[in-house]
């Protein structure tokens, strides 16, 4: 008997409520009902809110703490960015990004990201999501042979600059290996590498899958727009929910970190709020 999926793939309609994803910070940091709360909402739909904090990054970093211990990266542990042209990565532009998944040039891909606008842009600056979740379920039903090749067949991906070098060899689509549900998606094409994993006809057949798979991701449907404001800190399970952002004019200044998959687990574990 196949695994029943807990998890409520929705689209840009289906998007919960704002109200049921939110807690405020008084609520998680008190009786434990709103620590609950934010995990239950990231289980369920890979999203949780956390309101009414000031836009600093130590109270970020205090909301953060109270489901688990910050990561530690080459970014630092908590990090605050504007645009800065001189980074290799994309995210310090002031340019649109299209949905992705965050570090998959890391071999474990941090789990929860985490984003707090401090100073809103003068213009654009707003937050996509897409559910990774319900455009591997559209993948798998549309284009079959997709699927199989995203879920089987290792891809590189790839961090080069700031003196770092990162690179690590997955598949796209990574499954739990008792139950088969999708457990992780590892969608980033800035992060690609050369197809150095594939012979000329797997390369082929990459390239028309991923014209599949990105046709899904940027379908306007699936696509849901919300506009940070100071003091609503956003959590992501980054092995579901891509993330990008419209481009945008002004000082935008974002301020975030990443909790690792299990500090984070742990967590869940303990409210025995997941699956795994």
């Amino acid at each position: 008997k196949p695994a029943r999926e807990h998890r409520a793939a929705w689209t840009a309609a289906t998007f919960p409520d704002l109200a049921d994803i939110t807690v405020s910070k008084s609520s998680l940091l008190g009786s434990g009902e709103g620590l609950r709360k934010l995990v239950a909402s990231i289980e369920k739909y890979g999203v949780g809110i956390v309101d009414q904090v000031e836009p600093d990054l130590s109270s970020t970093e205090t909301v953060v703490r109270a489901l688990a211990p910050v990561a530690r990266t080459f970014y630092g542990e908590m990090w605050q960015f504007n645009s800065n042209y001189g980074l290799a990565d994309t995210a310090y532009t002031n340019e649109a990004l299209g949905a992705h998944t965050d570090a998959t040039y890391f071999s474990q891909s941090l789990r929860v990201q985490v984003f707090h606008c401090i100073t809103p842009a003068d213009e654009g600056g707003d937050t996509l999501l897409v559910d990774g979740l319900r455009v591997a379920q559209q993948l798998q039903q549309k284009h079959p042979l997709a699927y199989e090749f995203f879920s089987k067949q290792a891809l590189s991906a790839e961090y080069i600059g700031d003196g770092q070098h990162h690179m690590s060899i997955h598949t796209m689509l990574q499954h739990h290996p008792v139950t088969g549900l999708l457990q992780q998606i590892r969608y980033n094409l800035y992060d690609r590498a050369p197809l150095n994993t594939l012979d000329v006809s797997g390369v082929q057949k990459y390239y028309e899958h991923i014209v599949s798979l990105a046709a899904i991701v940027n379908n306007k449907s699936a696509e849901f727009w919300l506009s940070l404001r100071p003091g609503a800190v956003l959590f992501l399970d980054n092995w579901r929910v891509m993330h990008g952002r419209s481009a945008y004019t002004g000082e935008r200044s974002m301020a975030g970190c990443y909790v690792g998959n299990e500090d984070y687990t742990s967590t869940a574990r303990t409210l025995g709020l997941t699956q795994h």
